[in-house]
């Protein structure tokens, strides 16, 4: 489940999508070339044996708000709707069922819901990880050009994809401290240990990835490009 937002005048939608997928164990070393891959590098996929694709996937989005103008009644649509297709998909309580969302604190706890019969695997978004850990990076070499941010951010997320969570989250905090970062400046940092230890508990991505479990919500990020780009069509012809 995720949120998408389109650049102009603001628009956001909630979005779910429900699908079933084989297992596809991976190493961290392989989702980890996999997202910093060069545009000239090899994919995954020239090297290594096809990926299982999602089947029977449903996506739907709502708009929905309330006389506040909040997104609540949009988010109950969605965790009710994913409640019913996992019902439906899993009426003997035999299969087992993963819940990938973003770091919301009110999703998951709506995600409540969704514990249907059969075991629910609750795992934060990598992608949404990475971009916290990217924020720090960036707070802690302000000076340092953005290639050379780069190793520095694969190596971090490296470590939290072999479950090195709060040895990362120590190494942010004694950093910022031993530099003296002001209280501004060292913000970010700050909201990326709070992130990461708020959510350490679905970042298990060591298991999860030797157990073959998806760690991002590609068909997510997918749906939102799309609507995106429909709005942005819609407009123009408009």
């Amino acid at each position: 489940m995720g949120a998408a937002k389109h650049s102009g005048k603001k628009k956001m939608a909630i979005l779910g999508a429900a699908c079933s997928i084989e297992p596809n164990p991976r190493t961290p070393e392989e989702v980890l070339e996999s997202l910093f891959r060069t545009p000239d590098g090899k994919r995954p996929e020239q090297t290594a044996k096809p990926r299982p694709k999602p089947l029977c996937k449903h996506l739907r989005a709502s708009l929905q708000r309330d006389e506040a103008d909040t997104l609540q009644p949009a988010r109950e649509e969605i965790c009710h709707w994913l409640a019913d297709e996992y019902r439906q998909r899993n009426p003997c309580g035999t299969h087992l069922q993963i819940l990938i969302m973003d770091g919301e604190e009110t999703l998951w706890e709506m995600g409540e819901e969704l514990q249907c019969d059969g075991s629910l695997i609750e795992i934060l978004d990598l992608l949404h990880a990475s971009s916290y850990v990217w924020k720090a990076v960036q707070a802690l070499y302000p000076q340092q050009p953005i290639h050379q941010q780069i190793p520095l951010v694969k190596e971090r997320i490296g470590r939290i994809l072999r479950g090195q969570v709060q040895g990362v989250m120590r190494g942010f905090r004694r950093q910022a401290t031993h530099q003296q970062l002001s209280d501004s400046q060292r913000k970010p940092v700050d909201k990326a240990c709070g992130y990461l230890e708020k959510n350490a508990h679905r970042m298990r991505y060591q298991d999860y990835l030797a157990a073959g479990y998806p760690v991002a919500s590609g068909v997510i990020e997918g749906a939102c490009r799309h609507m995106s780009t429909a709005w942005r069509a819609r407009e123009c012809v408009g």
